[in-house]
């Protein structure tokens, strides 16, 4: 019993860290980020109560074209809306999933809790096709699952997404005109796939 409540704290430690980042990141940093295109810094101060945060980073798009902001910009931009709607989806899929503590296998007598994996099971929609052949239940058990590994994974890159938007908000504002990039890509992009999901059904 106390080895399955330090693994469920770990659990939810883990989902606490992301979720805490990523609304760092559309309440404070993209905010930063709008009103440094936007002449209506009050409207923008509430926007969060009234739009959700896809709609504001494409509010943000727009404002970034009707202010004719620099090629190297908007590419950057591009990036981090990319970046910031797939941490989105994760956030949803963790909000709405269930956290568990599995094991692989068929029996529920032969349970052996110290090889038990905890973590957030993913939507059916997301999960792998079964593969044909004899199942690797342990494979599939994974691949189930949003292990703490990957939630992990993904409440650093959404600090790191902060960071870069708070660097792209910076360079808005002070009407960068730079021919190359702004921002510095690998912040985000140099994190590397959790062991704990690199395991995946054959």
């Amino acid at each position: 019993m106390a080895e399955s409540i330090e693994r469920y704290d770990e659990l939810r430690d883990a989902i606490g860290a992301f979720l805490a980042n990523f609304a760092v990141f559309e309440s404070l940093y993209l905010t930063e980020a709008l009103k440094a295109v936007s002449h209506d810094v009050t409207v923008i101060e509430y926007l969060a109560e009234l739009m959700p945060v896809e709609q504001r980073l494409k509010l943000l798009l727009y404002l970034c074209r009707a202010r004719r902001v620099p090629e190297a910009l908007m590419e950057d931009l591009k990036y981090v809306r990319k970046e910031a709607d797939r941490l989105r989806q994760h956030r949803n899929e963790i909000a709405h999933g269930a956290a568990v503590l599995t094991s692989a296998v068929t029996d529920l007598r032969d349970i052996d809790r110290s090889k038990s994996v905890a973590g957030v099971r993913r939507p059916f929609s997301k999960r792998p096709p079964l593969p044909e052949g004899q199942l690797d239940l342990e494979a599939l058990n994974l691949a189930s699952l949003h292990t703490i590994a990957t939630i992990r994974g993904w409440a650093a890159d959404a600090e790191a997404l902060q960071l870069s938007t708070h660097q792209f908000a910076q360079k808005l504002a002070a009407g960068c005109v730079s021919g190359s990039s702004c921002l510095t890509h690998t912040l985000i992009t140099a994190r590397r796939t959790p062991v704990g999901d690199a395991v995946r059904a054959p």
